[in-house]
């Protein structure tokens, strides 16, 4: 049986270089990596092949939600791959991948596409969802 993905596609009006960095620093993942109505206490991102990211999401009741997983392809302005689980809150989602791909549209911005695979039922798929397409509002904002 297929597990459930999900897949976002948004112009962000930045540059591809600018995207990418929003992705690939903590102190950044900090301003965005959440769904709106959260805020991230701490983040820490190592994008190399094998390196870690941790994303601690806290909502406005106090609970925490923890994002935690490991790189799988890191290519420079144009794709990121990475585990996804969640070490505190949020649905289960163990042993789900996500895959950011980035491509340059000029003076149009830069298109990205975020396909989230192998989650663990149609309720997570829908929960992330609403997860990444607030985080990616938070995105766009904080990148204009």
């Amino acid at each position: 049986m297929t597990k459930p993905s999900l897949t976002i596609t948004r112009i962000i009006k930045s540059s591809i270089k600018k995207v990418f960095e929003a992705w690939t620093h903590a102190d950044q993942l900090k301003a965005w990596h959440c769904p709106q109505g959260m805020t991230v206490s701490h983040a820490e991102c190592n994008p190399t092949v094998g390196g870690r990211y941790l994303v601690n999401m806290v909502a406005a009741d106090g609970s925490e939600h923890r994002a935690i997983g490991s790189y799988l392809e890191v290519s420079p302005y144009t794709k990121l791959a990475f585990t996804w689980d969640w070490e505190v809150g949020g649905d289960p989602a163990t042993g789900s991948q996500v895959t950011v791909t980035l491509r340059d549209l000029g003076n149009d911005g830069t298109e990205l596409t975020l396909l989230h695979e192998r989650l663990s039922d149609v309720a997570s798929r829908d929960g992330h969802m609403g997860g990444w397409t607030s985080a990616l509002e938070n995105l766009e904002a904080h990148l204009i």
